[in-house]
């Protein structure tokens, strides 16, 4: 069982960036085999000018100084987020410390804090236990086409869904 004063989550910080960086590719590229696309490439290169702006944020899972985890906020206006690289290592998912749920409180809580009204995301299909830990957390399946039109899903973003608060 892992201490709980091991692990903790924070605001993204640049001294991060690497690593983020590198956990991402690990598991969308290395694990998923989904191609890391321009656009995302440009945002995980200036993550705080990207994520970290308005009502968005960008935490990082920490657990003994290294990145295990990430999860983004992206203000979409309208009082809504768009949920974003949500990353959790392979070894940590199925953790009974819940590091996962954890990573979504921290925006839950930010959410409420920011007036957030609706958080949106897209995911692919490959990321068929993301889809399991979303319905599990009050997340409801949208077709593309009811997804709002101030919402940027990625292009290989194939499944999405929306949560009210």
């Amino acid at each position: 069982m892992v201490s709980d004063l091991s692990f903790r989550i924070q605001p993204f910080e640049s001294k991060y960036q690497p690593e983020v960086i590198a956990l991402i590719e690990k598991i969308q590229v290395g694990e998923f085999n989904i191609p890391i696309e321009e656009g995302q490439r440009k945002e995980l290169q200036a993550i705080s000018n990207a994520f970290q702006k308005d009502n968005g944020n960008y935490w990082i899972a920490l657990l003994n100084g290294k990145v295990i985890g990430t999860i983004a906020a992206i203000d979409i206006g309208h009082q809504a987020l768009e949920l974003r690289d949500v990353f959790l290592d392979k070894k940590y998912r199925s953790s009974s410390e819940e590091f996962a749920k954890k990573l979504l409180q921290t925006v839950l809580l930010w959410s409420k804090q920011h007036n957030v009204k609706t958080i949106y995301l897209g995911t692919t299909l490959a990321f068929r236990a993301a889809h399991r830990f979303y319905e599990k957390n009050g997340f409801t399946e949208l077709a593309r086409k009811e997804m709002p039109s101030y919402c940027q899903p990625m292009d290989c973003d194939e499944k999405f869904y929306q949560l009210n608060l």
